[in-house]
């Protein structure tokens, strides 16, 4: 028999999503949430926190490398690394 249980959704704060994209700051955060639909979707907001679906948030990440990639851009690294979208985006 199986396991009919699915895998319990893990929650980010903003501080954990600042961390997890390379230390950025809380303007980026909201920039990209007022800017970036996708990006928004993986937002609930609990009370006065704001928490991301960290599943959510990694299928944005895999889109945002998608979309990079689709618009010529080449990475020297590991094209799933968030740090060199970040990069690029700096540079643009």
């Amino acid at each position: 028999m199986t396991n009919q249980n699915p895998k319990p959704k893990k929650w980010l704060t903003v501080r954990q999503v600042r961390v997890r994209f390379g230390d950025v700051s809380h303007m980026w955060v909201e920039r990209r949430l007022k800017n970036d639909p996708g990006f928004r979707d993986c937002f609930v907001k609990f009370g006065r926190l704001r928490m991301a679906d960290e599943t959510k948030l990694e299928c944005w990440e895999r889109q945002q490398v998608t979309r990079a990639t689709a618009n010529g851009k080449e990475y020297e690294q590991d094209p799933g690394s968030q740090e060199q979208i970040l990069q690029s985006e700096k540079a643009a």
